[in-house]
């Protein structure tokens, strides 16, 4: 075991990432040329909250009041994120992660859960990260090590740097609307949210989004993003991960674009697998998923 504790760096090419193992195996930044391409909205915070980047696992998002059950079971998981009454984003991002492996470029972390009462079937963890000459590959590898099945979720949080100029162009076509605590509530029409479809989404707005989105394609433009509009980034992600939560709060000059495998709160909307996400996998069977991010010089309009 190495470096668990300490902020790592990698750099290849015009990448530069920071990884910080024991901040629940979080990335803290990532530049492109040196401007900013994720970001850390809250660089002091003591886990991965507020990093640049980290893996949502073994479920996504929320589970109302963290009540959990199977086969007759029932479970209820504290909570894991201040006062919040839902317990968020699994188990991975309050852990420290293990460094298996590193290289200048390459970066392997592994995590190992004994059933806790905040998960209660045991599961391994692998998180790879790749800097590719036209891009950087996050990869998730979880397997269930419980003597059951085991529900499973995973997903991707990363924090995307913007301005005002900043626009966003993906396809879904649902979204679920939310209650107060931020839970979904309805199922309605992607553009009853974001007005602006089928067309660019602006990512700064005065008013909050904090949805998520239905049969998303599992890739995202990023129009005119970083801190001074100079980059276009493209956003694609593995086969499966058919949800987007949209974070954009309002005021802020970063928002989030989550691709997960499942719908916040599926273990209390099980209405198949399509419709929630939620898997169960067979002892010793895996869940896999990968994102990637590319960047690009933005196309700035001719004069």
């Amino acid at each position: 075991m190495m470096g668990d504790s300490e902020l790592l760096h990698l750099a290849s090419g015009t990448w530069e990432l920071e990884v910080q193992p024991g901040r629940g195996g979080a990335v803290t930044a990532l530049r492109h040329g040196g401007r900013p391409v994720l970001v850390s909205p809250d660089p002091a915070s003591v886990d991965a909250m507020g990093a640049a980047c980290f893996v949502l696992v073994p479920y996504a998002n929320r589970i109302a009041q963290g009540r959990v059950s199977l086969d007759g079971r029932q479970w209820t998981l504290p909570r894991n994120f201040g006062d919040h009454a839902h317990p968020l984003h699994g188990t991975g991002w309050k852990r420290p992660w293990s460094v298996a492996g590193q290289q200048a470029d390459f970066i392997e972390l592994r995590l190992q859960h004994t059933p806790d009462a905040h998960w209660p079937w045991a599961f391994s963890a692998r998180q790879r990260i790749g800097l590719l000459a036209d891009a950087i590959r996050f990869e998730l590898h979880v397997t269930n090590e419980a003597p059951e099945p085991a529900p499973m979720g995973v997903g991707f949080h990363p924090a995307f740097a913007a301005c005002a100029s900043t626009t966003l162009r993906t396809q879904f076509e649902g979204v679920w609307l939310i209650d107060a605590d931020s839970l979904p509530a309805s199922h309605v029409p992607a553009g009853e949210v974001l007005l602006e479809l089928p067309g660019d989404v602006t990512a700064l707005r005065n008013t909050l989004v904090d949805h998520c989105f239905t049969a998303w394609s599992r890739d995202l433009r990023i129009e005119n993003a970083g801190t001074g509009g100079e980059l276009a980034v493209e956003l694609h992600a593995s086969p499966g991960m058919n949800f987007l939560q949209l974070y954009l709060p309002p005021g802020k000059s970063w928002f989030c674009a989550e691709p997960m495998s499942q719908m916040p709160d599926a273990m209390n909307h099980r209405t198949g697998v399509r419709e929630t996400g939620l898997r169960f996998l067979a002892p010793g069977k895996s869940l896999q998923a990968w994102l990637t991010i590319a960047v690009h010089a933005a196309r700035r309009p001719e004069a």
